[in-house]
């Protein structure tokens, strides 16, 4: 039952999750780490190295044996291109410890934050182009300055005596 618990809690996640050894192997993946168009037979027992680019297989092999050397999770946001669109992944691995505290596994979760991050992107756009609006022109997005208000003073009531 706990293999069952296991893996309802793996495959729920809403971003591919994995657990890999020391040596970079996928021990288990959940059903949306799946959607990248392999099974888990071509991925289980093997490295980062056998379906991915080089270059983004040294990237993830580097992050691994850095969350391995300093015992800390890791968390970065990175851009892939696949099929000739651009994806954003935000990544988290974390050491999985023995009972001695030595580092057994890594284990991890990519999320797209693709919309995330083309709305950040639209936002930083638009506050530019108001910022550079506003220095061309003659008023600021800034309030006005605060006026003294001064008080009025009270005419002094004069007592005539007759």
């Amino acid at each position: 039952i706990n293999a069952l618990r296991e893996k309802a809690l793996l495959d729920n996640l809403p971003a591919s999750a994995f657990l890999k050894d020391v040596n970079g192997k996928f021990l288990a993946v959940n059903d949306e780490f799946l959607t990248c168009g392999l099974t888990r037979e071509q991925i289980l027992g093997h490295d980062d190295f056998e379906f991915e680019p080089y270059e983004m297989a040294s990237s993830y092999q580097a992050e691994d044996l850095e969350v391995i050397k300093t015992k800390k999770t890791f968390r970065n946001v990175r851009k892939v291109v696949r099929d000739g669109k651009e994806i954003w992944f935000e990544s988290f691995k974390s050491p999985v410890f023995d009972e001695k505290g030595n580092v057994i596994a890594i284990t991890g979760f990519n999320k797209d934050v693709t919309a995330q991050m083309t709305m950040d992107n639209l936002k930083n756009q638009f506050l530019s182009i108001i910022k550079k609006s506003a220095e061309a022109s003659c008023f600021s997005l800034s309030p006005p300055p605060k006026k003294k208000i001064r008080k009025k003073k009270k005419p002094s009531k004069k007592i005539m005596r007759s």
